[in-house]
C-alpha cells in the first residue's frame, strides 16, 4: 500500500482512501503518503465513487476470498490486486466478469524489475523476454 502511494506523489489532484483491518496501521499508511488520503471505516467507504481500487493485501493468495465485494465496487472501476496467483485471483476473474478492467500484480511487477534492471546496468531492460520469463514462471 505504501508503495502504490509513493508511486501516485506525483499525479495531480490523486485523492486515495484507504482502509486496513487496523485503524491504527491505516493512520500510519497515510501519514507516510504525500497525496490527500482518508482513512476508511469500511472496505465498501473506501471504494464508494472510486475510479481506480487496488487489492494491497494477501487476500485472494491462498484462497478465493475477495478483499471488498465487487458489487461494491463503482461500475467502469479499474481493478488491480496486487496478489499473483497461478490462473490469477478469483477477484480479478470475476471483476472482469462484471465488466471491470481488471489485472493482477505482474505488470506492477515486471514493471520494479525493468526499473531495477535499468538502474543497475544502465541500459533499457527487456521487457518481453521479462514478460515471456513471468509467464513461464506463473504456469509452473
Amino acid at each position: 500500500a505504501a508503495a502504490v502511494l509513493a508511486a501516485l506523489d506525483g499525479w495531480p489532484h490523486a485523492e486515495v482512501a484507504i482502509y486496513n483491518r487496523t485503524a491504527h496501521r491505516a493512520t500510519a499508511v497515510a501519514a507516510r503518503a504525500r497525496v490527500a488520503v482518508r482513512v476508511a471505516a469500511t472496505a465498501e467507504d473506501a471504494v464508494d465513487g472510486a475510479t481506480c481500487v487496488v487489492n494491497a493485501t494477501t487476500i485472494g493468495m491462498t484462497s478465493d476470498d475477495h478483499p471488498v465485494r465487487l458489487d461494491a465496487v463503482p461500475a467502469g472501476a479499474a481493478i488491480l490486486d496486487l496478489v499473483i496467483r497461478r490462473g490469477e485471483t478469483s477477484w480479478v476473474r470475476d471483476a472482469r466478469a462484471r465488466g471491470h478492467r481488471a489485472s493482477d500484480g505482474l505488470p506492477m511487477l515486471l514493471e520494479q524489475g525493468a526499473l531495477a534492471f535499468e538502474r543497475w546496468f544502465a541500459i533499457a531492460a527487456p521487457r518481453e523476454v521479462m514478460r515471456d520469463a513471468m509467464r513461464v514462471a506463473v504456469a509452473l
